[in-house]
């Protein structure tokens, strides 16, 4: 586990004074423990995602309320990481560093920690008008600050959009990521950055990281650019090996 903020290991941890904020994280790292996290080769690159993407490391896996496999076949440990992953959706904010953590560990497995920043994708703006959490810009504070670099909060969106509206009303896909396209800003100081991450709170398919990465290429050309996400959803096309998924496969654990 990254010590940055978790000394828990320590056995100096009772010699000096207690860090409330260090110890409040320590509990939550507590959070972590027995989920499915990620292994390299365990997922499969998203089918609407970029390969021009020098890497992409989710963390956790998500079971979506519709899946390929029952939900009684999935393994335990995906459960946790699933149920952690919801609840931090359904608005408790303090699960954010257990979930940076679980991406830091996927970056740090796939050897791209290396970066100049983390670029959040941004919410859409009746969300943040109606007070609606921003939580890829919570979880980008506590990986940044687990990597070590600084937030680049250089895209916004011109005007509301929604993917689960657009595929309830019997869009494609397509449609919605040219839509979100042509709503998708760049800041121009995004070219101060060599080295950039991208991160969302989950990926399907891959469609919003898309294009985030086309808009930030037309704005800095040279740019390297990198992804991550706090989860996957399971969809047969990105598990790799079944066994991966059920819950006779415990080898999918990696320790933190």
């Amino acid at each position: 586990m990254h010590n940055t903020y978790c000394s828990r290991r320590s056995p100096r941890i009772h010699l000096r004074p207690v860090d409330h904020a260090t110890d409040r994280r320590c509990q939550l790292c507590s959070s972590c423990a027995g989920i499915a996290k990620i292994g390299n080769n365990h997922c499969a690159w998203p089918t609407r995602l970029s390969r021009s993407l020098e890497s992409f490391s989710p963390g956790l896996w998500v079971i979506p309320s519709r899946c390929y496999w029952r939900h009684s076949e999935i393994s335990d440990a995906i459960h946790h990481g699933s149920h952690l992953f919801y609840r931090f959706k359904a608005g408790h904010s303090s699960l954010a560093f257990p979930l940076a953590l679980t991406m830091y560990e996927a970056l740090k497995q796939q050897q791209a920690l290396a970066v100049d920043c983390v670029v959040p994708i941004p919410l859409s703006p009746d969300k943040h008008s109606t007070g609606q959490i921003n939580r890829t810009r919570i979880l980008a504070q506590q990986l940044a600050s687990l990597l070590g670099v600084a937030i680049a909060d250089v895209l916004s969106l011109r005007g509301p959009i929604s993917k689960r509206q657009f595929l309830s009303a019997g869009l494609s896909r397509c449609q919605f990521e040219n839509r979100y396209h042509q709503l998708l800003q760049v800041d121009n100081s995004i070219r101060q950055y060599g080295r950039i991450l991208l991160l969302d709170d989950v990926c399907t398919q891959g469609s919003t990281l898309n294009c985030a990465f086309l808009r930030i290429r037309e704005t800095h050309p040279p740019s390297q650019l990198t992804a991550t996400t706090a989860g996957q959803m399971i969809l047969k096309s990105v598990v790799s090996d079944e066994d991966l998924i059920l819950a006779r496969a415990p080898r999918l654990l990696f320790a933190m």
